[in-house]
């Protein structure tokens, strides 16, 4: 990343938004993400259904 991007990135937030952590933004998008997915394949699981 160049100097000039980082000051860009840094001047949007993106890097550290209002001082807080990566982790738990990332568990929560992790999570959040994952419970769907795995409830939907359970949900197909049991009612036999194949896509493949």
């Amino acid at each position: 990343m160049q100097v000039n991007e980082r000051y860009y990135v840094n001047r949007s937030g993106w890097l550290r938004a209002g001082g807080s952590g990566i982790w738990k933004p990332v568990l929560r998008i992790t999570f959040w993400g994952t419970t769907p997915m795995g409830m939907t394949a359970l949900i197909g699981h049991l009612f036999d259904v194949n896509l493949a």
